[in-house]
């Protein structure tokens, strides 16, 4: 077998796959008495003008009108000229079917469908709508509009009942692509089953067509320039009108059962079996890595189902993931599409919160299980937001704070959920947290918590003197504290009242003396802590005599202490001559006697001395001093 043959099957077995599972998915179903027509308009990115040219029953009312455009690689907003009137196009608009499609080995596009409601500028009276795009350079060159399609609905009771949908393609583009339509109402097969095409890039039936079969009837090869199209590959577009159970061609499109070259419209009911179901199969004629994007599909019939009224939601704006109610009512079931951001998809009320714009569709059955399909639109607002948010502290007791928020965006302020005003400044705050809100003129808004913190003006303070030394000791309180007037001091917890000045410590330990001062206030008080170190008192007992005969008993002289010491010592004879001194000895741990002199080479006499005693502990800050008299005997 061929190779590209081989290939071929491959790629029809995977693209039916693909297209059963996802297929086209209705947009919009209506049953009513009166009338439908559409055409279409292909500019591509040209920027040409153009018409769009309808039927409207005389004597009818217009009860709905979309222009379907397709967007590429997702252009900013663009302006269009509709009948006169300025309208922007906008990908806010989507119906969230992005989907790639491929026109040549060197591009890859990706597309979604764009619904403008154009109701309000459409005239029963009229059939001609004239349409100019917007300026733009290339899909690839930052994006834009193009595959135009108007699609009107009119009321007229004198109409027998007709039933309209609206199919929106939602799968990537292959050269074979097969759409399974089913979950639409019944159809009537004895009346005219009208399917028109909405469509792009279907250049030429003779190497750039697609042939076009309804349940595996050929009805024939599409491709060509529309009749109303300036450019080449403007792709094909059914224009007709189906009213009074009967089906209309309009430009070069006629009702018969087949299509071919740019006429995209037939009457399908002869090849229905099923009137539940019915498979539709474009088969790309050209190179393999090419195809011709199919957009929109509408089918318009006679159904057995009567019509019934319902009452959606319109499309709204919400804000940045803020609940919102959506309505549905004249239904006996409900089911809305995605049923994502909804609190549920069965009921007639659901409640969205989304953090993007979104289409959903509603399908609301009657008692006799038939159908309509509405379609709301949420658009979502970002939330506006600040751009600086500035702040000062409140003085304690007090209501001094102030905050002012800024942001680049025409909002209002509200603080603590006041009023809301145009300056974000306010004044007379209290500490603690705030909430800060600004907002929108859509509504939107944005809050954030704001700490003051708190200030105290009042500072404790006092020097104690001294701070530390042996038992029993006086020690001074001097009060250095500012901003202050009331007092109250604190030794170990105890309070020593308003005025503490001096305070005698008579045994050891580590004692904690505490000053709180403040204004008028006392929960704005400051508090100043000092840690008093009381140590055992230095004691140092010298010796009148000593008798250095090596007897073992009184051999030096000395001093005994209760502590460890360093020992700085003078010894002079009656001349006044040193005979013996010393610097920084210190005594032994545990030892209380320290030898200083052992008078060896001394005679008999009376010695004078001058010795220092200095604790071992300099943060004891014990220090003795000795001056006396020593009798050497031997």
């Amino acid at each position: 077998m061929n190779l590209q043959i081989i290939l071929k099957i491959l790629f029809i077995y995977l693209t039916f796959t693909l297209s059963f599972c996802i297929g086209q998915t209705i947009v919009h179903q209506d049953i009513f008495k009166g009338g439908v027509t559409g055409d279409g308009y292909n500019p591509g990115f040209s920027g040409a003008s153009g018409n769009f040219n309808v039927f409207i029953e005389p004597g009818s009312t217009i009860r709905s009108a979309y222009l379907f455009s397709t967007a590429y690689n997702s252009p900013p907003p663009k302006k269009i000229i509709f009948n006169g009137f300025e309208i922007y196009l906008s990908t806010n608009n989507s119906i969230n079917n992005i989907v790639m499609l491929n026109f040549s080995t060197a591009n890859d596009d990706k597309t979604e469908t764009i619904i403008t409601d154009v109701k309000q500028y459409i005239n029963s009276s009229q059939n001609t709508y004239s349409f100019t795009p917007p300026i733009q350079i290339s899909p690839q060159i930052g994006g834009g509009y193009a595959d135009f399609y108007l699609y009107i609905t009119y009321d007229n009771p004198s109409l027998p009942a007709l039933n309209t949908i609206v199919f929106s393609n939602y799968f990537d583009i292959t050269p074979l692509l097969l759409y399974n339509l089913t979950n639409f109402n019944p159809i009537n097969l004895s009346k005219p089953v009208g399917l028109a095409i909405g469509a792009g890039s279907f250049c030429s039936s003779s190497y750039d067509g697609s042939n076009i079969k309804v349940n595996n009837n050929i009805l024939g090869l599409l491709g060509g320039i529309e009749y109303n199209s300036p450019i080449n590959c403007s792709g094909v577009s059914g224009s007709f009108y189906y009213v009074n159970e009967t089906l209309y061609g309009l430009g070069n499109d006629t009702p018969t059962n087949t299509m071919s070259d740019s006429d995209a419209l037939a009457d399908i009911s002869s090849y229905i079996n099923n009137p539940l179901n019915i498979n539709i199969l474009f088969d790309y004629q050209g190179v393999a890595s090419r195809s011709n994007p199919v957009f929109q599909l509408f089918l318009t019939y006679v159904s057995t189902c009567d019509p019934f009224d319902v009452i959606v939601t319109p499309d709204t704006t919400t804000c940045f993931n803020s609940p919102l109610q959506l309505h549905a009512i004249g239904g006996s079931r409900y089911e809305w599409q995605p049923a994502t951001g909804l609190s549920c998809a069965d009921c007639p009320d659901p409640i969205v919160s989304t953090d993007s714009s979104r289409f959903y569709t509603v399908r609301i059955w009657n008692n006799d299980t038939c159908s309509v399909v509405r379609s709301v639109k949420v658009n979502v607002n970002e939330l506006p937001s600040f751009s600086s948010v500035q702040f000062t502290a409140s003085e304690c007791g007090e209501s001094t704070g102030t905050l002012i928020a800024k942001s680049n965006q025409p909002v209002q302020f509200s603080i603590d959920g006041s009023v809301p005003k145009t300056s974000g400044v306010f004044n007379q705050l209290s500490s603690g947290f705030h909430t800060v809100s600004i907002i929108d003129s859509n509504g939107c808004s944005r809050d954030s918590v704001i700490f003051i913190p708190e200030i105290i003006s009042v500072n404790a303070l006092f020097v104690a003197n001294p701070p530390n030394g042996g038992a029993p000791l006086a020690v001074q309180f001097t009060n250095q504290s500012t901003n202050a007037s009331n007092y109250e001091w604190f030794v170990d917890g105890v309070s020593q009242g308003p005025s503490f000045s001096n305070y005698l410590f008579d045994s050891t330990g580590v004692y904690t003396t505490t000053l709180i001062a403040w204004q008028n206030n006392p929960t704005c008080a400051d508090t100043f802590t000092v840690h008093i170190h009381v140590y055992d008192s230095l004691m140092v007992e010298v010796p009148n005599v000593f008798t250095p005969n090596q007897d073992g008993n009184n051999d030096f002289f000395g001093i005994t202490t209760n502590i460890p010491v360093f020992i700085d010592f003078q010894i002079f004879n009656r001349w006044g001559n040193i005979i013996v001194s010393g610097q920084n000895i210190a005594s032994q741990t545990g030892v209380s006697f320290t030898p200083l002199w052992n008078g060896e080479d001394a005679t008999d006499g009376t010695y004078f001395y001058q010795i220092t005693v200095r604790s071992q502990i300099v943060e004891q800050n014990l220090e003795v001093k000795a001056d006396g008299f020593v009798h050497l005997v031997k």
